[in-house]
């Protein structure tokens, strides 16, 4: 995307949501508001620096250990902010509604985002045929 051609037409789209997966069990989506908070929680609710993921571990009644990574405002900003360094210009939700409340408040820093206007360093001149 470094040329511009792709970022103006690329579109990513972030998943609000999460995943629950039970330790040897499937998954499962898990929305921010589903996060157990009636269990035995083994790891609170965290920034992962790697994923800029919200990472969790607890324990259910059956002492079963599930990992938990589900988006937080922070994570989203993160990975906007990383989208937008690397040149992408539309950057979509998925799953309107769901997510931490506080993703809201986090989106309203930004400022839509405009193309690159080109600079004339950016295109290579044409060789102009010989007659």
């Amino acid at each position: 995307m470094r040329d511009g051609t792709i970022s103006e037409k690329a579109v990513i789209v972030l998943h609000l949501g999460g995943f629950d997966w039970p330790r040897k069990q499937r998954g499962h989506e898990i929305e921010y508001s589903g996060i157990p908070v009636s269990t035995e929680v083994v790891r609170p609710l965290a920034l992962d620096n790697f994923t800029a993921s919200g990472y969790m571990q607890y324990r259910d009644m059956d002492n079963v250990l599930h990992d938990v990574w589900v988006e937080t405002a922070e994570g989203i900003k993160a990975k906007i902010d990383a989208l937008r360094g690397a040149g992408v210009l539309h950057i979509g939700l998925w799953r309107l509604g769901s997510g931490d409340p506080n993703i809201w408040s986090a989106l309203s820093e930004f400022t839509p985002a405009k193309p690159k206007t080109p600079s004339p360093s950016d295109s290579t001149p044409t060789k102009q045929p010989s007659k």
